[in-house]
């Protein structure tokens, strides 16, 4: 009878810690809490179609393109626990330099995901990063209403990589507006060059 009793409890204990192994292998980004970052450079030529406001502009330009490559991706889905049912979370990250970052998303507990991607590596004027290089703790609320359904935490590593040069290529521009703004036509040149591959 002891034995049998035993064997039960261990049972149950096996079958808890695999439910929450289980769980908190979901909790986190949809394509996985590991990213690595490739520094891309290159220089490309680019041609321009004649700009009727500037008639006497150049039509051809050397510029020097860089770019930070994010594997699997730039922007990622938040996924929740299995089963929770929210409409919002939190997410705060507490770099490895000590810095803090925040995002607030609409969740959507039918997909078990946020509604959209959270930007995780994209900094400009308007956009900051939640995570940086090295250990990031990512801590999350998950809430239904202003009623807390859910908390956690969970490590997302982002490592870097030796950089890449692209070989010098030409990319015409279609139209004067992407001469105006060339980091766009960088985009497009380390996509034409599969990414310095």
């Amino acid at each position: 009878m002891i034995r049998i009793t035993q064997f039960v409890v261990l049972l149950f204990v096996f079958s808890l810690t695999v439910l929450l192994s289980q769980q908190s292998l979901a909790v986190g980004f949809s394509k996985g809490n590991t990213f690595e970052i490739t520094e891309l450079n290159g220089t490309m030529f680019l041609f321009c179609p004649q700009n009727p406001d500037f008639p006497s502009g150049p039509n051809q330009q050397f510029v020097n393109c860089r770019e930070d490559l994010w594997t699997p991706g730039a922007t990622d889905y938040f996924v929740g626990p299995a089963g929770v049912k929210a409409d919002s979370v939190t997410l705060v990250a507490v770099r490895q330099d000590g810095s803090r970052r925040e995002k607030v998303a609409d969740y959507d507990s039918a997909k078990g995901r946020t509604e959209k991607r959270i930007n995780l590596a994209i900094s400009t004027l308007t956009q900051r990063p939640l995570l940086k290089v090295g250990s990031n703790q990512v801590s999350y609320v998950m809430k239904s209403g202003a009623t807390v359904v859910a908390t956690g935490e969970f490590t997302a590593e982002v490592k870097t990589l030796p950089s890449r040069q692209c070989q010098t290529s030409s990319v015409w521009a279609p139209s004067a507006f992407d001469c105006q703004n060339p980091t766009f036509m960088c985009n497009r040149y380390f996509e034409d060059q599969n990414y310095c591959q």
